[in-house]
């Protein structure tokens, strides 16, 4: 026994069925004798994998790492999802959750989700509440799927927060919305052509009560 008195496969009398199987493909499966995938489990329990790394340092992490082979046929990383203990206080722990991409070689961290539920495109650290995105020119972009080139922007750059609207080869407009639960009440909006309408939603209009400044600096009450 090359391992001295250790015991490193052990299948206790009375296991079930199929508790592990190795294929003719060298698949694996654990609970089952029909893998389907490198690594197949198949049982009822809600707790389907730990994976436990016995480290009390603040900040320990463990990677869970995926790698391909380059051009050349060698194995290279290219993406990992890493747990961190961010907190290691006694029955209060927190931890994070990173996601990393592999880009000219360098793996980088793209996203992190806080043991507060926030998080973090950018950046490792967001502070703000909810969604924090960063980068030198940083866009978020909402895109209707069923239309061709239907988006808005919002983005922050040179000191200033824009905010824009596209309809494929048409500017878009801006509305501004109140809803209470039941009903959706429109408080104003910019037209495609720039107008800001208050109380109407359609300029040079003389019948609708409502408000409309026009790119031009001429205001029109009615």
């Amino acid at each position: 026994n090359p391992l001295g008195n250790t015991t490193p496969v052990r299948f206790e009398v009375g296991a079930s069925t199929n508790t592990l199987v190795v294929d003719t493909q060298s698949r694996v499966g654990i609970g089952t004798n029909g893998p389907s995938h490198t690594l197949t489990m198949s049982k009822d329990d809600v707790n389907a994998l730990k994976l436990y790394r016995p480290n009390s340092a603040a900040n320990a992490g463990q990677n869970v790492d995926f790698n391909f082979n380059t051009a050349d046929g060698s194995s290279a990383l290219y993406a990992r999802i890493k747990a961190i203990a961010a907190t290691n206080t006694n029955s209060a722990q927190g931890g994070d959750l990173a996601f990393f991409t592999a880009k000219a070689g360098t793996i980088t961290e793209v996203l992190r989700l806080t043991e507060e539920g926030r998080v973090g495109i950018g950046t490792n650290a967001p502070v703000a509440e909810g969604l924090e995105v960063k980068f030198d020119n940083p866009v978020i972009r909402l895109r209707e799927g069923d239309q061709t080139n239907h988006f808005s922007d919002i983005r922050f750059n040179s000191t200033a927060l824009r905010i824009r609207s596209r309809a494929n080869t048409s500017n878009g407009g801006i509305r501004f919305e109140g809803n209470n639960g039941t009903s959706t009440s429109e408080y104003a909006r910019f037209d495609s052509s720039g107008k800001l309408l208050v109380g109407k939603t359609v300029g040079d209009t003389t019948n609708t009560v409502g408000h409309e400044l026009k790119p031009n600096g001429i205001a029109v009450h009615t």
